[in-house]
């Protein structure tokens, strides 16, 4: 039995850089056309921004930081996360780690955290439920986001 050759991967017009639609728009978002088309997510953040898609089960967010932000504690349901672009710290359990591009991380349901993300920061988020924060550590309802 004869094994079909394997082509060695070219460049196409059909693949292009995330963003790009094969060409980058003057009008350009984060994102792809068809993502920037969906609703801005309501964040409260000042320099944080994203587009949202809304799932029975689940929310899925693309968000860039157009400066540094400073997230701070809060809880919600799971969240799983990978960074597209530059750099996050994220706090939880006493632990710090710093994620960049391509790396991801799973935050539980109810675990208390902190995030800075890093001015160009751009991630892809999925929460199992509405991304509302629910509340800080000291019960309150979290404010806005300090700039550092």
């Amino acid at each position: 039995m004869k094994r079909a050759k394997q082509s060695v991967s070219q460049p196409s017009a059909c693949i292009s850089e995330p963003g790009e639609g094969g060409r980058r728009r003057k009008d350009h978002g984060d994102w792809p056309e068809f993502v920037d088309q969906w609703p801005k997510a309501q964040l409260e953040f000042d320099g944080l921004s994203g587009q949202i898609l809304h799932g029975e089960q689940a929310y899925v967010i693309f968000m860039s930081a157009e400066r540094d932000v400073h997230v701070p504690e809060h809880r919600h349901g799971a969240q799983w996360g990978m960074v597209l672009a530059g750099e996050m710290e994220l706090s939880m359990c006493g632990e710090v780690r710093t994620f960049r591009a391509g790396e991801a991380h799973y935050i539980p349901a109810g675990v208390d955290h902190t995030a800075v993300l890093r001015a160009g920061w751009k991630g892809l988020y999925v929460f199992d439920r509405r991304p509302e924060r629910t509340e800080n550590a000291t019960g309150g309802t979290p404010g806005s986001a300090s700039k550092i």
